[in-house]
């Protein structure tokens, strides 16, 4: 489980500055970080053993975004090209160099987070485009990759999450396709 920090370009209205640099940014709140030693220290250390890696989950912030991403899969691909890849992603971003790798991957699970469509969406997903987000499905769809939603159940789509789960199958996506939480907080959104 790798998640080398909270760069994200998406402020969703449940989400935190911990693991949204648009919302640390909109707050103006600095998040504490290890020093540059303590993490080239544990760049170095999962670098070392990427070779004997079985399963890599990559998450964020929004992991297509992440420089350190880049590099990692790169040496991935070079020594361990087999390895089982998680994507935890807002899909929001496949016009990157870390988006054109993973797809040279066979073993790739994208876990797709999304709960509501069109204008709901970009309201929830401050920074999001509905568009941009099915044009983006539709390109993983492509591949010959596992995709599974990550849906969060909360007050803002306590009746508009089955609309989406029937779009979504609508467009080929299997019933067990979906996992569906319940958002705990902040807790006004909490139903």
């Amino acid at each position: 489980d790798i998640r080398w920090g909270n760069l994200c370009n998406f402020a969703c209205v449940y989400c935190s500055p911990e693991f949204s640099s648009k919302w640390a940014s909109e707050h103006n709140i600095v998040i504490n970080t290890p020093n540059d030693q303590k993490r080239e220290e544990f760049k170095q250390y999962i670098f070392e053993r990427a070779a004997q890696l079985k399963h890599v989950y990559l998450a964020g912030g929004e992991p297509l975004l992440m420089k350190e991403n880049l590099e990692f899969l790169e040496l991935l691909k070079q020594v361990n090209p087999d390895v089982n890849l998680r994507i935890n992603t807002n899909l929001s971003k496949v016009d990157t160099n870390i988006f054109n790798i993973i797809s040279t991957f066979k073993n790739v699970h994208w876990t797709v987070s999304v709960e509501s469509m069109d204008k709901e969406f970009e309201y929830i997903w401050y920074g999001g485009a509905w568009q941009d987000f099915l044009d983006n499905l539709s390109t993983i769809k492509q591949f010959d990759h596992k995709i599974t939603f990550n849906m969060l159940h909360f007050l803002l789509n306590h009746v508009s999450i089955f609309n989406c789960v029937d779009f979504l199958k609508s467009q080929g996506f299997h019933n067990n396709s979906f996992v569906i939480g319940a958002l705990l907080t902040p807790e006004y959104l909490n139903i």
